[in-house]
């Protein structure tokens, strides 16, 4: 348990050193073609979902209940347009 000071020096002094080569490792994620600008990407199609929910009922209610998973089920989400 001493030693928590000693790790937290090694980790400020690990995030001081990444600090000051930042600009050295953007130049050569530029160089390499990694770095890419987010507008690149295009759009993403939006997906359709279906769910299924069930709950506990008692008896007179367990047929609603089921007529309303159903529907959840057979319907589900659809993409916005």
């Amino acid at each position: 348990m001493g030693e928590t000071s000693t790790v937290a020096r090694n980790i400020l002094s690990s995030f001081n050193e990444i600090a000051e080569e930042r600009n050295s490792f953007r130049a050569k994620l530029e160089n390499s073609g990694l770095l890419t600008d987010e507008s690149s990407l295009g759009f993403a199609t939006p997906q359709t979902t279906c769910a299924a929910d069930g709950s506990y009922a008692i008896e007179r209610l367990l047929a609603t209940d089921l007529a309303a998973a159903a529907a959840v089920i057979v319907e589900g989400l659809t993409p916005p347009s």
